[in-house]
């Protein structure tokens, strides 16, 4: 088959970024002719490693910038002409945004499409569709249901203009026919395939993958603990984008409360992000000597230092999260929020502990973490059902 992947954004590197260039290898490995099409592009989005997949960029834009009606019409006219070159068999969205985008794109042609919708609306504070007469309702209710939802979304939000609130509800509308239109819709996890039915009436497909059947067979090269000179100490790992959702304020008052209780072990945050410089200030205001940021993991450390550390923790507002499986993958313990979906076979096991997302359940959860023994891991042949290579077979399935 002719194949053409399309995210608006491939601008840095994330999970939803991951999932569709490993998608793109997975089926060129498969003998499908692969393209990726996406509007902003960056190359920190390949994570030094994705160099073989032939990308398109439809414009200059190397990271998302407002666009206007006008530079919206070019950018469907563009994508319509270029999927018309291609003629592809079937075209994958990443996004619900995609899925608008794809809808008018591919009108009266025969070009099918489907979409992965990896992440509720509600992340987005510039998603004004959630406050649309079409989702008020349902959005209130969804927001009862997860605290990151009530903790990160205002219940209310007025558009300030008449234009801006016609605007979000065009937006609201065509979005939903767009994901109706679809030929089929993969989500993560059961709260987000719930989300979808209650905001657009769609089924959507429940599937998961993490990783690459390699990992089980990975040799360890690199310890985080001799790479940072802390032979003999514990350490408490996070790696993430350094933004709000990820929690990394709530995960460092959290340690701030065990700080003196457990002297041998250390916080060691890795990433990148707007609020990088915000949380090195708080570590310093408050006097946390043993909180390290290291920025930027290479992908060549990144399964190694999982591997090495003690603790992975995650207390990010998120249903699903491919660092959490690859840490258990690893063999590595791993604290959750709670708003984590997981089957019942991983949460047996004794490497996986969820917490309620505030300091307090957090700073307990971590010291229970760290002294029970990881005597009950999770089996490899349940890890298995979360490699790229199941995941990626089960959506051919649909096609």
């Amino acid at each position: 088959m002719k194949i053409v992947l399309y995210d608006s954004n491939l601008y840095e590197a994330g999970g939803e970024e991951r999932l569709m260039l490993e998608h793109a290898r997975f089926l060129q490995n498969q003998g499908h002719d692969v393209s990726v099409l996406t509007y902003f592009f960056h190359p920190d989005a390949l994570f030094g490693k994705y160099s073989d997949i032939p990308i398109t960029a439809l414009s200059n834009h190397r990271q998302p910038v407002h666009l206007c009606v006008r530079e919206k019409l070019k950018l469907i006219f563009t994508l319509r002409s270029v999927l018309r070159k291609l003629r592809p068999d079937l075209v994958i969205g990443q996004l619900i945004a995609d899925c608008s985008i794809l809808y008018l794109v591919t009108l009266f042609s025969r070009t099918r499409y489907i979409t992965h919708i990896h992440g509720t609306i509600m992340w987005f504070p510039n998603e004004m569709t959630k406050y649309s007469f079409l989702h008020r309702r349902v959005m209130r209710t969804l927001r009862k249901r997860v605290a990151g939802h009530r903790q990160f979304y205002p219940e209310h939000r007025r558009a300030p203009t008449i234009m801006a609130a016609l605007k979000r509800e065009f937006t609201a509308w065509i979005r939903y026919i767009g994901v109706r239109k679809a030929a089929a819709v993969f989500t993560l996890s059961q709260l987000m395939a719930d989300e979808i039915r209650s905001l657009y009436n769609k089924k959507a497909v429940v599937l998961q993958g993490a990783y690459e059947t390699a990992i089980f067979h990975h040799r360890v090269r690199h310890s985080i603990k001799a790479d940072l000179k802390l032979s003999g100490k514990r350490i408490i790992l996070n790696i993430n984008r350094l933004d709000p959702r990820k929690r990394i304020e709530l995960l460092i008052q959290a340690f701030a409360l065990v700080h003196d209780t457990i002297e041998d072990t250390y916080l060691v945050i890795g990433g990148t992000g707007a609020k990088a410089q915000h949380y090195q200030d708080m570590v310093r205001d408050m006097g946390l000597s043993r909180v390290l940021f290291i920025g930027f993991v290479p992908e060549e450390k990144l399964l190694d230092y999982y591997a090495t550390s003690d603790l992975f923790v995650h207390p990010n507002w998120a249903d699903y999260a491919i660092a959490v499986y690859e840490a258990l993958a690893m063999g590595t313990k791993v604290l959750c929020s709670t708003e984590m979906e997981f089957e019942e076979g991983l949460v047996a096991s004794t490497q996986l502990f969820v917490a309620e997302p505030c300091p307090e359940d957090f700073s307990t959860a971590i010291i229970h973490a760290l002294e029970q023994p990881n005597d009950n891991p999770v089996p490899r042949e349940l890890l298995e059902q979360y490699t790229w290579d199941h995941y990626f077979t089960e959506i051919g399935n649909y096609f």
